[in-house]
């Protein structure tokens, strides 16, 4: 596997990516204390008018807007999931209030994203009825696409020790997995991004409501501040995950929402190795086996920014001087990189 980040990542996420290709279970996602499972993928679950609970049946009902065909043909690729597009004027979800979730104290919101356009508190999911009386709401904090994780307090007002803004950013045109969770007990509030924390609330003490009646929205807030998004997956929890759990969601899900940075391979052979059958890899021939991955002046692996981080597995079978792993780079002085022996 390859990995490549816009970012430098700490000790600590090397460590929990490691850990996380070691997860015999990545396969699959963690199911415990699931309330709320819809899944695109399975184009049996969504309807024009309803995209239904795989885990229970708390299912979304589809606004009469957004018209999408029972087989979601326009919005299918055979190598992705299945996704529904929100428009951002007037396209909405809404599931009908249930006290599962709505008398949880730990709880965690996760999604398959990708925006197609980003503004100001446009709203991913929300558990609201009014300014002062929520549970909680997940949105675009601006138009750079940070996130901000709201969670009320035991009488659903807002708590701004429980109001959490991302500096990391999500991107138009990219697929992300968004997770945020909470945990009253524990006092924590974190959000991840592609499997990784990257915000945690410093003291979330201000505990959190029960007992409402608000539905929960996706892509909307009761009728405004719509998001424009594509969006795969959506789960809620009755707990707070673990960053082991967010992990191995984002590794059993993440194969159905690649970005588009393809390799083009030139002779290298993909094998899988019978022992061990989650073992997957290229065997490059130490001659004349390559893959490119092609780039443009805006792509994100152009690496116009400062910080990067790389990551990949490997087995050597030989090893002789100046052998090239990885790198970007065309000629003599126009070198970006290079990961060698």
């Amino acid at each position: 596997s390859l990995r490549i980040y816009n970012r430098v990542l700490t000790a600590s996420e090397v460590a929990q990516n490691f850990r996380a290709n070691c997860f015999l279970s990545f396969s699959s996602i963690y199911s415990t204390d699931l309330a709320i499972h819809l899944d695109a993928a399975d184009d049996t679950t969504v309807s024009a008018t309803t995209w239904s609970d795989k885990a229970n049946s708390n299912n979304a009902t589809i606004g009469s807007s957004v018209g999408f065909s029972s087989t979601l043909s326009d919005h299918y690729d055979k190598e992705l999931g299945n996704w529904l597009v929100l428009d951002g004027s007037d396209d909405n979800m809404t599931i009908a209030s249930n006290s599962s979730f709505q008398n949880a104290t730990a709880f965690t919101v996760e999604m398959w994203i990708e925006p197609i356009s980003i503004a100001d508190n446009e709203m991913l999911s929300t558990l609201y009825t009014s300014g002062s009386d929520f549970k909680w709401d997940l949105r675009f904090n601006s138009a750079s696409g940070d996130i901000r994780w709201g969670v009320a307090n035991s009488s659903g007002a807002f708590a701004s020790s429980q109001d959490i803004i991302t500096t990391d950013t999500l991107s138009t045109g990219n697929w992300h997995h968004l997770v945020a969770t909470y945990d009253d007990s524990a006092n924590t509030q974190k959000i991840f991004f592609n499997g990784i924390e990257v915000k945690a609330a410093s003291s979330p003490t201000a505990g959190t409501r029960t007992g409402g009646s608000d539905d929960i929205d996706i892509g909307h807030r009761v009728g405004s501040f719509e998001a424009n998004i594509k969006i795969g997956q959506y789960r809620l929890y009755n707990t707070s995950l673990t960053s082991a759990q967010v992990a191995q969601n984002y590794l059993a899900t993440k194969n159905d929402y690649p970005n588009g940075h393809n390799g083009t391979i030139n002779g290298a052979t993909f094998g899988t190795n019978s022992i061990s059958p989650n073992e997957k890899y290229f065997d490059f021939d130490g001659s004349d086996d390559t893959i490119t991955i092609s780039t443009t002046a805006s792509s994100p692996l152009n690496f116009s920014e400062e910080t990067h981080s790389i990551g990949f597995y490997a087995n050597i079978e030989t090893i002789a001087d100046d052998k090239v792993f990885i790198g970007k780079w065309t000629s003599g002085s126009n070198r970006v990189f290079q990961i060698q022996t």
